[in-house]
């Protein structure tokens, strides 16, 4: 092995020196990026669904891809049912600041305006109105957007921006211990419907 001559040496020293002075002005950027960097933005969603829920575990992953689209700019923290606020206060709980954000069905605020089930899961389907498909399709093309839009501002005059963010199916008529062959066989009974439209609709049935 050949002894390094003196510029050799120098040389090296000399990269030593610099590669520090590199190192200590990386140091320093980050160090400064750190302190001027802004602080996450935390979102907590009050949902209307459980911790057990098939739809909670969704709304996680959503929240996690919210967090790496944003590069951790956004964090957003699911709260189930009933954390914060029960299922139908989450509207007013949003509206207030109480909590960031809500996930609920916007036919829970029909007792509020019976409007609100024309924006929630499609009423009388099994093939005889709008499945969830068709629902998408009125909302995003049809104008219905607009029109979920100022439901929020113009009539229910809440300080929140709705999303649409998950089709729903159709509700079923119901559940009956006994085959329903007629109008007539709803006289009299006892059964429990949404409120708005629908409930009307199943009054007039009764």
């Amino acid at each position: 092995m050949q002894r390094p001559h003196r510029g050799d040496k120098m040389t090296l020293e000399r990269l030593s020196h610099i590669a520090g002075a590199l190192l200590v002005a990386a140091f320093t950027c980050a160090s400064a990026y750190a302190q001027t960097a802004p602080a996450p933005v935390r979102v907590r969603i009050q949902t209307a669904v459980p911790s057990a829920s098939i739809y909670f575990e969704l709304l996680k992953k959503m929240g996690e891809r919210v967090d790496r689209m944003s590069a951790g700019r956004v964090k957003m923290e699911m709260l189930p049912d009933g954390a914060v606020v029960p299922a139908f206060e989450i509207l007013d709980a949003v509206d207030k600041g109480i909590v960031e954000g809500g996930y609920a069905w916007t036919h829970y605020w029909s007792g509020k305006h019976p409007a609100a089930g024309l924006f929630s899961n499609p009423m009388a389907g099994a093939g005889v109105g709008l499945d969830q498909l068709s629902h998408v399709a009125w909302i995003f093309e049809g104008g219905g957007y607009d029109l979920y839009r100022r439901f929020y501002s113009d009539i229910l005059k809440v300080n929140v921006e709705p999303l649409f963010v998950q089709p729903m199916g159709p509700d079923p008529l119901g559940w009956f211990k006994t085959p329903i062959k007629s109008t007539a066989d709803f006289k009299k009974m006892k059964y429990r419907s949404p409120p708005g439209i629908t409930g009307e609709i199943f009054k007039e049935m009764a």
